[in-house]
């Protein structure tokens, strides 16, 4: 049986926003997890539905390392800017803007 997400973080967070989002990694007994929600639509615009996804952590880094070209380096982070994924394995768990300072000029500005 598949289990009710409804009051999950990620869930109302796409509800509340109104857009697609993605969890912090979360621990199962299955290992590390991402989720992603995404509202569903009707032709009016209102959300009737909202669609979602689980994805191994393990499963993402695999993705990003098959993408990446030779001599790129690839990073991925959750909203807070914890690295989830790094070519240096010491870096994940930390800060995105402490390895790259000019992500929060970017984060800046766009609030303006």
């Amino acid at each position: 049986p598949l289990n009710n997400v409804k009051n999950k973080d990620y869930f109302q967070a796409a509800l509340k926003a109104d857009r697609p989002v993605m969890s912090s990694p979360e621990s199962t007994m299955a290992g590390l997890h991402v989720y992603f929600a995404a509202p569903v639509q009707d032709p009016a615009g209102k959300t009737i539905a909202v669609m979602t996804a689980r994805l191994p952590l393990e499963r993402l880094r695999s993705l990003v390392e098959s993408t990446t070209q030779k001599g790129e380096q690839a990073y991925v982070f959750d909203k807070a800017g914890k690295i989830l994924f790094s070519p240096d394995q010491i870096q994940i768990s930390q800060n995105i803007n402490a390895k790259f300072t000019e992500i929060q000029s970017l984060k800046d500005s766009e609030k303006t």
